[in-house]
């Protein structure tokens, strides 16, 4: 197992590509002022081109007046992270999780080792989650003070101004400055072979510093899968949390099932999906929590087959579907041949600067009739929680279907930039970009409007007593909730 998965499956984290303000580690000056200029011009040019709506969280006075400042400050050459640094505010300053930047593959490459420690916060403190480290003396609940001398608290801080969440979503911008820091720690500074940190220990209230040595992601994740086997979080992970009141939980953590044959059109995650809801209907369970944390989408066709197995009566999912006209034959290219025919007759609308899809135009989708889920419906989420998840928990808020848990999701209630990417490298630096083609609207006509993102119909919180016991806050008091209503 990658240290990807083992990081999503403990952490809960989807995929999402990185970018950062980064400094520079004393690194050569690769690229003049006249290379970096010339792919900010081009990316801003894509960006324009194929977005279907970047002005949405930001005017384009304030990108413009952004750009051109950036731009003119150029000066003299620049290094990798310091041309990154300059060029991807273009894509960030979006404020669109799903229009991003990163790092160039040649550079990624190179930065073999990672700190194996991962945090937790409570109250602005940070203390140790997971240790894969050889020290095995570095138990959870130390808490965590400096890195190298720095901080740990400014590193979070910093590390916040890497991701660009949808219209500066808070929560998120917190969850994942936390739980990727391990990841994204060699953007703020060189990792060594052994590094300084400060630790402290709380009962006895003592500082004391060690010199951890750093690790390759293969070895963190062979260790984590070592240390703490019961806490890794997979897809359909089902389990009954009380048999007296019949109350159990569904893990969701991607909307995507890989397969390397007769995968089509999602097949994997479909049987998984008939297979565990059968086993729920088996088990005459009463009341079941949809875990979404962290999962950060995924196939669109898997939000329908979900939904599904809970829909009391046909229902619409999509008000409309936009692309701008600019962008049509690069996502239904020429070459083809049908594919910008098939792409009109979805598209068969014009709005100005975009071709559209005005939805569906009928309830079509279906309730599911095996397996079919009646009883109470819960559906748990954090600021991890995106995309395709967020468009199913506001599918079944709008269908009056379930009650949601835990904090803010991540993405916005009224819909997303995706479906499909403009994807690629820029000439001369090498700064990958990732644009979205799609402007997705759900089909919400009674809670589009509520608010922008999904809030928590009842606040859930971590506690110290449980994270020490290595204990799932967020589903004890789920559990007590259900259990309080029942009475």
């Amino acid at each position: 197992m990658s240290l990807r998965k083992i990081i999503k499956a403990c952490s809960q984290v989807g995929f999402v590509i990185l970018f950062a303000n980064v400094i520079s580690f004393g690194q050569k000056k690769e690229f003049t002022a006249e290379q970096v200029r010339k792919d900010m011009t081009i990316l801003n040019k894509k960006l324009l081109r194929f977005h279907p709506a970047p002005f949405t969280y930001i005017d384009s006075v304030t990108h413009q007046s952004r750009f051109l400042e950036a731009y003119n400050n150029i000066t003299d050459s620049l290094n990798t992270q310091e041309a990154f640094d300059v060029i991807s505010p273009i894509l960030t300053d979006v404020k669109d999780l799903h229009t991003s930047a990163g790092m160039p593959k040649d550079w990624s490459k190179k930065q073999k080792k990672q700190l194996p420690l991962f945090y937790r916060e409570f109250d602005g403190a940070y203390y140790i989650s997971y240790n894969c480290s050889s020290d095995t003396t570095l138990l959870r609940g130390i808490q965590v003070l400096k890195i190298e001398d720095k901080p740990i608290s400014d590193l979070v801080y910093q590390a916040r101004s890497f991701y660009a969440t949808d219209n500066d979503n808070d929560v998120s911008k917190r969850y994942y400055s936390v739980v990727r820091l391990p990841n994204i720690l060699n953007r703020m500074m060189p990792i060594t072979d052994s590094m300084k940190v400060e630790f402290r220990y709380v009962k006895a209230d003592s500082v004391f510093v060690k010199y951890i040595k750093t690790e390759e992601p293969k070895q963190i994740a062979k260790v984590f899968k070592l240390r703490y086997p019961k806490l890794l979080r997979k897809n359909f992970d089902y389990e009954i949390l009380d048999s007296l009141n019949k109350i159990a939980k569904l893990d969701i953590t991607t909307f995507s099932e890989k397969g390397k044959l007769l995968n089509i059109n999602q097949r994997k995650f479909k049987k998984k999906l008939q297979a565990k809801m059968k086993q729920i209907e088996k088990d005459t369970i009463q009341t079941l929590i949809l875990d979404l944390r962290g999962n950060g989408g995924g196939s669109i066709v898997n939000i329908s087959r979900l939904v599904g197995y809970f829909a009391k009566e046909k229902y619409k999912m999509l008000d409309s579907m936009a692309v701008k006209k600019k962008a049509f034959l690069s996502v239904f290219p020429l070459y083809g041949i049908i594919a910008p025919v098939v792409g009109r007759v979805y598209f068969n609308k014009k709005r100005d600067e975009f071709f559209v899809d005005m939805g569906d135009k009928k309830a079509k989708n279906k309730p599911t009739k095996k397996h079919h889920f009646d009883g109470e419906l819960y559906v748990m989420g954090d600021g991890g929680t995106y995309s395709a998840s967020v468009y199913t928990i506001s599918l079944l808020q709008e269908l009056g279907l379930a009650t949601y848990l835990g904090d803010r999701a991540g993405g916005t209630r009224w819909g997303s930039f995706a479906g499909k990417w403009h994807k690629g490298a820029l000439p001369n630096t090498k700064v990958q970009y990732r644009i979205p083609y799609f402007k997705i609207a759900h089909y919400l006509p009674n809670t589009a409007q509520s608010s922008l993102f999904i809030e928590p119909d009842v606040q859930l919180k971590h506690t110290w007593g449980d994270f020490l016991r290595f204990e799932d806050s967020y589903m004890k008091q789920a559990v007590e909730l259900i259990n309080a209503e029942k009475e």
